[in-house]
């Protein structure tokens, strides 16, 4: 993994504790954290696929 690629992963894996969070806290719908959620899960599973 480069170093940019390093970087979009951690801030994905941020923005995920994040927007759970605000999911938990009933500030974002269970809906609106899914659809929020699905690329940054994507993009964070193939990384680690490919590590």
């Amino acid at each position: 993994m480069n170093k940019i690629e390093k970087e979009l992963y951690e801030l994905c894996s941020e923005f995920l504790l994040l927007l759970y969070e605000f999911k938990k806290k009933g500030k974002i719908s269970k809906a609106e954290y899914e659809s929020h959620a699905k690329l940054k899960r994507i993009f964070i599973n193939q990384k680690k696929a490919n590590s």
